[in-house]
């Protein structure tokens, strides 16, 4: 691929994956690569994608030029990758380069996706009746829990009716049974995003084989919160990251939490959020990252409450019709 980030960059375009921008002289002043095509990116169509740090336009240019620039390159790009039938487009971009954020607003583009981030401190900043926990390790697969005492937390303003019972917060021991129940719950996730306004398609069979190898391997870690031994909510925690920001040595993510309709406004998604922001404290992380679909707006409001986005994946799909003017 090369040896310097600029060899690495040529390759790219020699291998038809993107397009560099250069003053005469030859300076780079800006690039966009894809990696296209993706199957089914947004619908039944092939898709591209730039990931994070696949866009980039020099940061001390005035910012009429470097707007310039990314019209100029998303021009070039976007009907280059048309002619081969992809309408589909999806850019990551960092959240504070409002120059280039702002040009894929006004190309049609939309925030469908954020990537956040909470730097882990002495306490966090989440509501929490928790007084003691014990993680899951890799020597121990003994399941761990602590307990929220129903009393205070039917006293607080969004507490759980202490006749119901108490609400217990642990980790969960793999297992073929435990991985079934966990499945339920986010066979429910899958259909509270197919709603309106997310409309998100979830490839269950894929996303099952995924989780299950992931979990079976401990690569995914699974927290649950339970009510007479019914699982009402579910997180799973992970150190794979989807970009180099999320994959950093001291960054743990939260990649799944589903919360059962009837038990939202309980606070249970900040105890859980605020169980595992204990242990990623405790094995060294110095970042708790979430991913969100902006759309879905039960995630957007609860994760915007707490964590702080460096990121935005921008989404457009044109008008499949345009192929025949290719």
């Amino acid at each position: 691929m090369g040896n310097t980030f600029e060899e690495t960059l040529e390759w790219l375009l020699i291998e038809d994956h993107g397009v560099m921008a250069k003053t005469k002289d030859g300076e780079m002043v800006g690039y966009l690569f894809f990696a296209s095509p993706i199957e089914n990116l947004f619908g039944l169509r092939d898709g591209a994608y730039a990931p994070l740090g696949g866009t980039w336009v020099k940061p001390d240019l005035p910012s009429k030029d470097r707007k310039r620039i990314m019209t100029n390159l998303l021009s070039y790009q976007l009907d280059k990758l048309s002619q081969s039938d992809i309408t589909s487009f999806a850019i990551d971009t960092f959240s504070k380069d409002k120059d280039i954020t702002e040009t894929l607003t006004f190309s049609g583009f939309g925030i469908c996706k954020a990537c956040s981030i909470l730097e882990i401190k002495d306490k966090a900043p989440f509501t929490t009746d928790i007084t003691s926990r014990t993680a899951i390790n890799s020597q121990s697969a003994a399941s761990s829990s602590a307990g929220i005492n129903s009393q205070s937390a039917a006293s607080s303003s969004a507490g759980i009716n202490s006749q119901s019972g108490p609400i217990t917060i642990s980790e969960l021991e793999y297992s073929t049974k435990n991985k079934e129940k966990i499945f339920t719950l986010i066979e429910e996730l899958s259909l509270h995003l197919l709603k309106s306004p997310c409309f998100k398609v979830i490839d269950m069979a894929e996303y099952s084989r995924q989780f299950s190898e992931d979990y079976s391997d401990r690569t995914k870690r699974v927290f649950i919160a339970k009510q007479n031994e019914e699982i009402i909510a579910m997180l799973t925690l992970t150190k794979a990251g989807e970009n180099h920001v999320s994959c950093a040595e001291d960054v743990i993510n939260i990649s799944d939490m589903f919360v059962k309709e009837e038990f939202r406004g309980t606070k249970i998604a900040q105890k859980l959020v605020a169980y595992v922001y204990d242990i990623a404290k405790d094995e060294g992380n110095k970042f708790l990252a979430v991913e969100y679909e902006t759309t879905n707006l039960i995630a957007a409001n609860f994760w915007s409450k707490y964590f702080s986005p460096y990121a935005f994946t921008f989404a457009r799909k044109i008008d499949e019709r345009i192929m025949k003017w290719h």
